[in-house]
C-alpha cells in the first residue's frame, strides 16, 4: 500500500519534534495505521536552522507552493501565526 505523503508547514520547534516523533515511531505508526506516514515536503522560513536530517524531503521558505505539491496528501500546518498559516490552509483544502 502507498505510504501518506504529508507536508509539513514549520520547522520550528513543534516541527521538529513532530518530525522526530514520526522517525522514531515509524514502524509503530506503520502497524496502527496500516500505511506509512513519510514527509515529503517541508516549508520553513528559517531554511538553516534545523537539527533533523532533511534528506530526501524537499524543502522551501515558500509555504504554499508546498502545500500545492502534488506528493503530498495530508498537511500539517504548525507554523503558528494567523496570516500565512491561514492561506496554507486555505491551499490545502482547496486542493
Amino acid at each position: 500500500m502507498n505510504p501518506i505523503r504529508i507536508g509539513l508547514m514549520g520547522l520550528g520547534t513543534v516541527g521538529q519534534g513532530l518530525l522526530r516523533v514520526l522517525r522514531k515511531n515509524a514502524d509503530e505508526i506503520e502497524r496502527r495505521v496500516g500505511r506509512k506516514l513519510i514527509v515529503t515536503h517541508i516549508a520553513t522560513k528559517d531554511l538553516g536552522r534545523n537539527e533533523e536530517s532533511l534528506d530526501g524531503i524537499s524543502v522551501s521558505d515558500d509555504a504554499l507552493t508546498q502545500v500545492r505539491a502534488a506528493d503530498v496528501d495530508v498537511v500539517v500546518e504548525v507554523m503558528g501565526g494567523y496570516n500565512i498559516a491561514k492561506q496554507v490552509m486555505l491551499a490545502a483544502i482547496e486542493r
